[in-house]
């Protein structure tokens, strides 16, 4: 963005030529933002003159220069009219249009027809421009930050504040005439008035109109024209200069519409409709989505909100009739619009930085004051149609104390409440606790995306203050001891699951993927989605790790018939109105073929049995299982229990499940990562190997599918103290049984005080065979 010092200086009560402009280049630099170059303006006009044209033909325009007065010939151009005033140039023996680039305009074309009094015809007109500037060139992405200094005012309150010079008020740069404020709709009261609503208030947030019944228009002001061209913009004719003028000056975008091409007297500020399309000021048609707004005049759409107007109803030299809008717009929706459709104008870049929602009234007073202040005469309503509430200040307090320790730095009283009235924060102090409090009211072009907590407030004290007065301290780093268990028990599970288990990590993005999530056919529950996703495929958080796991699967399942992944990774689900985020540890066996159930429930437990844990399996309920993890077969699936808390849940996948995808056995589980970080195995005591041989009894039975094998084991080792083991030996099924399994169990028996006779031993097993025929269990 490039700014023109002279025009900064309009704004403040000093002379421009006593700045010494390195020192301010470098201070500016330290305090607000990076002045990337700074080039000094110097216009020689001895060979440019301003002529008026005679008459003109299809092949050459002939002029007149009243300050050589001398009659020329120059080549065609369609934009001239007979009358008017244009600027030539004296090239080599011959005379040129003049160009933009002349006047350090970068923009290809030629100067418009201009302005100026007749007297200054002669040769004077030199002496009505800025000759000599300098124009600073700064880093966009350095104010991306600062919505109120994507203007010249808003440089100067800037400049006025480091050089300590007086800042004008805004009253001296104004027209001010009655507002009509409301809320959403302004109902025309008389035939000049247009009816104006707003539709879709959270992207429309302020809209302010004014309709000119009469207003002259004529070409660009010299001076005018001249100091947009030092900047790169280019002129046109009065009215659109004044609406970039504006724009320039004080931040505020606005548009005019030629009001007698409008369909009517109405104005809706909406969202657009699908299939709308407008052609555009530049000449390209554009196709309109629902997410767009646009300005529409009761019929079709006539501007695009924030971007550029629309060509049919653009203002001309024959323009007689204005409606000018000066508006406020959901900042996203200009930029999404403006980045669809590939059109970055000055306009968008305002408005996608959050403008003051306030100013926009006080840019149809600008408007006003530069049509008071060129004498271009006009007739317009006595009032200003003011739609949206208006942004009240924000009041932020902060301790002197804790400006102070953000700081590393004393600072006095009298610097705080100078410095922040310089940037036009109002301050108030008082003692609370025997302690200096502030309470500063942030003005509405600083509250809207910059100052927003007290740390704010402190950093715009401290970069006056000046961050090379503040001592310079080494950050301390204060070690002290901590628990190292976490750090110790991932190595360890993550080491058991890769070199024990042979499986293979995985790191999957934490955002379901919903184009795998419609393959597999499953929807998520208690879910948390972003609000402002990147893709519109990753927008909900992971509930599970497990439909990763199977996405890694398919993608590898071409090139292995066997597969074994395991993911440490987070998860989040929402518990009302909050989102809680958690750790997990999920993994899962793959086999073409199949995966046996208890040999993958030894391969688990071999993890449980490192890290110290007692762990049950216990049923599950499938009602459960089907809302929340129907990828598990919800008879071979089981909850895990330590100590008294549910870690998670482990199982054979369930087959017509997988199947969409394909086609083989597995057996997953997912556990609380967080519970397994923290587990702390009980303390092992240690006692003597009994002295007396142990006895060993095999038992084999028939049981009911629905019996697990861990409430046999539980039962058979309550039957008596001295059943100190109990191992699964055997199992198998046949279809022809039906709804039973066939179990082998083996049991080891000991006393540690004499050696057990075989007839106790044999009495013991008569009191498991009785225990286990309460279960169904029939003896093989």
């Amino acid at each position: 963005m490039k700014i023109s010092l002279r025009w900064v200086f309009d704004h403040i009560d000093a002379d421009w030529k006593k700045v010494n402009i390195d020192r301010l280049v470098d201070t500016f630099n330290k305090k607000t933002a990076e002045i990337e170059h700074v080039q000094k303006v110097d216009f020689d006009f001895s060979d440019f003159s301003l002529c008026e044209v005679k008459k003109r033909s299809d092949d050459s325009v002939t002029v007149f220069s009243f300050e050589w007065s001398q009659e020329m010939t120059l080549s065609a151009r369609d934009d001239t009219v007979v009358g008017n005033v244009y600027l030539i140039k004296k090239e080599n023996k011959s005379y040129v249009w003049a160009k933009l680039d002349d006047f350090n305009c970068p923009k290809e074309g030629l100067v418009p027809a201009v302005y100026c009094d007749e007297s200054f015809f002669a040769g004077g007109w030199k002496k009505t421009v800025e000759s000599h500037d300098y124009i600073l060139e700064i880093d966009n992405k350095s104010i991306t930050h600062r919505p109120d200094m994507w203007a010249h005012r808003g440089f100067a309150r800037e400049i006025a504040a480091i050089l300590d010079l007086s800042f004008k008020p805004i009253d001296g740069f104004i027209k001010t005439v009655d507002v009509k404020e409301v809320d959403q709709e302004h109902k025309a009261k008389s035939r000049d008035e247009f009816f104006i609503k707003i539709e879709n208030k959270e992207i429309g947030k302020r809209f302010a109109g004014l309709s000119f019944s009469q207003i002259k228009n004529r070409p660009s002001s010299l001076p005018m024209a001249f100091r947009l061209m030092k900047i790169g913009s280019r002129p046109i004719d009065a009215i659109v200069d004044f609406t970039n003028y504006v724009m320039l000056d004080l931040g505020q975008p606005m548009h005019a519409f030629d009001a007698n091409k409008l369909s009517g007297k109405t104005i809706v500020p909406r969202l657009a409709k699908k299939g709308e399309k407008i052609t555009l000021l530049d000449d390209d048609e554009v196709a309109l989505t629902s997410r767009d707004y646009v300005i529409a005049d009761g019929k079709k759409p006539i501007a695009l909100a924030g971007v550029m107007g629309g060509q049919e109803t653009g203002i001309s030299p024959d323009t007689n009739a204005i409606f000018l809008e000066s508006a406020n717009f959901d900042a996203s929706t200009i930029r999404l619009t403006s980045l669809r459709i590939a059109k970055r104008t000055e306009a968008s870049a305002r408005f996608e930085k959050s403008l003051d929602p306030n100013q926009n009234v006080v840019g149809i007073f600008r408007f006003l004051k530069l049509l008071e202040d060129e004498k271009i005469a006009y007739q317009c309503l006595a009032q200003i149609a003011s739609l949206g509430k208006e942004l009240q200040k924000q009041e932020i307090v902060v301790a002197h104390d804790f400006i102070e320790k953000c700081l590393g730095a004393e600072i006095d009283y009298d610097f705080i409440f100078k410095t922040l009235q310089k940037i036009e924060f109002s301050v108030e102090s008082h003692k609370k606790n025997g302690k200096v409090e502030y309470k500063v009211a942030i003005p509405t072009f600083r509250f809207t995306k910059d100052v927003i907590i007290q740390e704010d407030v402190v950093e715009e004290i401290g970069r006056f203050f000046g961050y090379e007065n503040i001592a310079f301290q080494l950050p301390k780093k204060i070690t002290a001891a901590h628990d190292l268990t976490p750090v110790f028990q991932i190595r360890k599970i993550k080491r058991h699951l890769a070199y024990g288990l042979k499986m293979r990590e995985v790191c999957n993005y934490p955002f379901y993927d919903e184009s795998f999530l419609k393959k597999l056919r499953w929807e998520p529950v208690d879910f948390a989605q972003v609000v402002n996703p990147e893709s519109e495929n990753e927008k909900r958080l992971a509930t599970s790790l497990i439909p990763h796991l199977i996405k890694n699967i398919d993608h590898n399942v071409a090139r292995y018939d066997k597969l074994r992944f395991f993911e440490w990774g987070r998860i989040w689900k929402r518990k009302k109105d909050q989102v809680v985020e958690k750790k997990s540890l999920a993994g899962i066996f793959f086999d073409a073929k199949h995966i046996d159930f208890y040999c993958a429930k030894f391969w688990l437990t071999s993890l449980f049995e490192l890290l110290g844990m007692d762990c049950k399996w216990e049923k599950v309920d499938v009602t459960l299982l089907e809302n929340k993890s129907p990828w598990f077969f919800p008879y071979q699936a089981a909850k895990i229990v330590c100590a008294g808390n549910e870690v998670g849940f482990a199982g054979k996948m369930d087959q017509a499940f997988l199947s969409p995808l394909v086609e083989g056995d597995a057996f997953a589980f997912e556990l609380d990562g967080d519970f397994l970080l923290n587990y702390k195995a009980p303390e092992k005591v240690c006692k003597p190997l009994s002295k007396y041989p142990e006895s060993t009894r095999d038992i084999s039975m028939f049981v009911p599918l629905t019996v697990t094998v861990d409430e046999l084991i539980t039962n058979i080792k309550s039957c008596d103290d001295k059943i100190v083991a109990v191992h699964l030996v055997d199992f198998f099924q046949k279809d022809e049984w039906k709804n039973k399994k066939s179990l082998t169990f083996r049991f080891i028996l000991q006393d540690y005080t004499k050696t057990l006779q075989k007839e106790e031993v044999d009495s013991i097993c008569e009191i498991v065979v009785k225990k286990l025929e309460k279960f169904g269990a029939a003896l093989r």
